[in-house]
């Protein structure tokens, strides 16, 4: 048996839909995963530099997904801390070297010059990464003010009716004024850079 629309009898017209309207704007959430990013062309230093509660530089890059998927998505509130601290490279030798957010963020930008102890040379030494690309493993995180609570890692967060995470949580200790849990939705964090190779 075949269809014919004419065995449906006399159909009203349609007005016409215009489907590029319907289409989603923008890249999606991106989920976790590597992802190659962009640093701003423009870095003005008014907006870009702090200092942490400690008193150490800060930096706020805000980078842009370039590639595999999610292109055009920014990152934003990327902070880097001047903050030194020891990182171990030889688990069995007990070796460690000495590191920072900001020294791990040039190496993956591919820029491997020494820092000192002058605040100044880091600052000269983001800027001097204004439109380049670097690579890193990112995630998910979700932060309540109101109630401390946290969840990191996108396997951490509810799943739809299609068994995908989706990109909020719902705190059922912070409920709004009907009584529903407030829902507080995930950013994308650089959870790691990765050092670029020669």
């Amino acid at each position: 048996m075949s269809f014919s629309i004419s065995d449906l009898g006399n159909l009203k017209p349609s007005e016409p839909v215009d489907m590029s309207k319907l289409a989603p704007k923008g890249p999606s959430f991106p989920g976790k995963g590597k992802y190659t990013l962009r640093v701003p062309e423009n870095l003005a230093p008014e907006f870009t530099f702090g200092a942490t509660k400690a008193g150490y530089l800060s930096a706020t890059i805000d980078p842009t997904i370039v590639g595999p998927t999610n292109v055009g998505y920014t990152i934003r509130f990327q902070k880097l801390s001047a903050k030194t601290f020891p990182e171990t490279i030889n688990k069995e030798s007990g070796e460690t070297r000495t590191t920072s957010q900001i020294a791990r963020f040039l190496a993956a930008c591919g820029d491997f010059r020494d820092l000192g102890s002058d605040p100044t040379e880091a600052v000269d030494a983001v800027l001097a990464q204004a439109g380049r690309e670097f690579d890193a493993l990112c995630d998910w995180r979700a932060y309540n003010k109101r109630t401390g609570e946290a969840v990191v890692g996108m396997e951490n967060f509810p799943l739809n009716s299609y068994g995908e995470h989706v990109p909020w949580i719902e705190d059922a200790d912070d409920v709004d004024e009907n009584g529903k849990p407030r829902r507080y939705r995930a950013n994308l964090e650089v959870v790691r850079y990765l050092p670029k190779r020669g």
